[in-house]
């Protein structure tokens, strides 16, 4: 019998190369891709994530092939129960997924009773919050903090089976599923969490291979023939360390005037834009800002032909557990066509890169570190290029989406509910999400009531569960 699934994630997925995605998208097409490369039939429902944040006006509706189906919402249409619960009755899945961001997972919680569901939370949302701090006000940040608590916490509950971004962040997670009390009795011996790395599709190989092939971009236009390329591309994401970023690229144009910084993406409409602000601020105040030229968010078209003039990629950490659990989808994106990638090592792909001598490292938080990399890269072209090619074997081996979702597709043949499924603990979601710290400290004023109080809400919760 056939399977059919339906995906709640996020859109634009990287379907046409005239529509800039971002990572979301991204991850959302991993699943959809090897759902339906597998033989099962797909239905995905994408809210708008565009990072240029042009927003979906109505409902729109593609096929790619037989047997895949994406519809793309609005944020209003997908919060909207009851547009979405048309949908899913109609597509009337064996099987529901969840991917992309915190929303499709809390969302799909609302519709997740009755089948299998496989929740992918892709990077941990609240060290995505906290990473915020620099640039948030603290008021703000500790409402959006406790809200996405809130989501991921239903999350936590619905969820039959779980995959992570990462090996560490699979660790945080069932940290916090042992938090929740999921870890009992009924799931002993159950694996609940599974870590698939952000893909790339192997098809892609062979379009890689064709680089210098696509028409120029800014290299003998923008950019002299000969000058040295350093690729940006991208968000300029809560993790970034801009200082850093902006003065260590100066110093090596202080020191070379081939240096050339070109930044391909920007702020994040909407989520986060102080970061990209910040940075052009930087620039527009330096004596060589003549050498940076900002393209802003780019179509894959475009992207592709960039990163076929770049001499290398850049991306700078600074210290945040978001980074220590998450990933970096841009390295891959480099590497996918031979760019060596000049970096800080702090996520799990950094560190594997490290490892198989395919990254140019330097010290997070040190400009003048950052400095010397480039100049030492700038250097060797033979160096860069067996970095290139160290790489990129190292993506298309290592992070296919053949290899990564192996944990995925070996649950689809045969989809169940976790053993917890018919406990009085997971179907007490709603008494669940409505308990909080917030509502007791407002109902009550003493310490004393408000012991008594938590202790005769979690009872009737908890009486069976153990």
């Amino acid at each position: 019998m056939s399977i059919s699934v339906t995906i709640l994630g996020c859109g634009p997925l990287p379907l046409d190369r005239d529509t800039p995605f971002s990572a979301a998208g991204l991850r959302t097409y991993q699943f959809a891709y090897t759902t339906h490369h597998a033989g099962y039939t797909v239905t995905t429902v994408c809210v708008d994530a565009s990072p240029k944040g042009i927003k979906t006006k109505e409902m729109k509706r593609r096929s790619p092939c037989e047997g895949f189906q994406v519809i793309s919402l609005s944020f209003d249409d997908f919060a909207n129960g009851k547009i979405l619960e048309e949908i899913i009755e109609r597509s009337s899945p064996d099987v529901l997924v969840a991917t992309g961001s915190i929303l499709p997972v809390y969302t799909a919680t609302h519709y997740s009773r009755e089948v299998p569901f496989w929740a992918d939370i892709l990077g941990d949302p609240l060290l995505e919050v906290q990473a915020k701090a620099p640039t948030q006000d603290p008021d703000k940040l500790h409402n959006e903090l406790f809200h996405v608590w809130k989501m991921l916490n239903r999350g936590l509950f619905a969820g039959d089976v779980f995959s992570a971004v990462s090996l560490p962040q699979s660790h945080a997670l069932i940290g916090q599923l042992t938090l929740i009390g999921r870890l009992n009795h009924q799931t002993e011996g159950y694996e609940f969490v599974h870590s698939i790395p952000l893909g790339i599709l192997e098809e892609e190989k062979g379009e890689a291979n064709a680089r210098g092939e696509a028409d120029p971009f800014v290299r003998g236009a923008e950019i002299a023939p000969d000058d040295f390329i350093i690729c940006w591309s991208g968000s300029y994401n809560t993790w970034i360390d801009i200082d850093t970023l902006f003065l260590g690229v100066e110093g090596a144009m202080k020191r070379s005037q081939k240096v050339k910084f070109l930044s391909l993406g920007g702020a994040i409409a909407g989520y986060e834009e102080q970061m990209y602000q910040r940075f052009v601020k930087r620039i527009e105040g330096s004596s060589y800002r003549e050498n940076f030229i900002l393209k802003d968010w780019i179509t894959p078209r475009d992207m592709r032909r960039a990163f076929q003039e770049c001499d290398v990629g850049i991306n700078v950490d600074r210290f945040t557990y978001e980074a220590y659990l998450g990933s970096r989808s841009r390295l891959v994106g480099f590497y996918r066509f031979g760019v060596p990638a000049i970096s800080t090592v702090m996520t799990e792909l950094t560190q594997a890169l490290s490892r198989v001598g395919a990254l140019y490292e330097f010290k997070m938080g040190h400009p003048a570190s950052l400095t010397e990399t480039i100049l030492r890269a700038m250097e060797d072209t033979r160096e860069r290029k067996e970095k290139g090619r160290k790489g990129r074997t190292f993506v298309f081996e290592e992070y296919s989406f053949s290899k990564t979702m192996k944990p995925f597709l070996a649950w689809l043949e045969s989809p169940t509910r976790a053993p917890d499924k018919n406990s009085i603990f997971r179907n007490s979601l709603n008494e669940i999400e409505r308990l909080s710290c917030y509502d007791l400290l407002q109902q009550h004023c003493s310490a004393s009531s408000l012991k008594s109080s938590l202790r005769n809400r979690l009872k009737h919760i908890f009486r069976s569960s153990f």
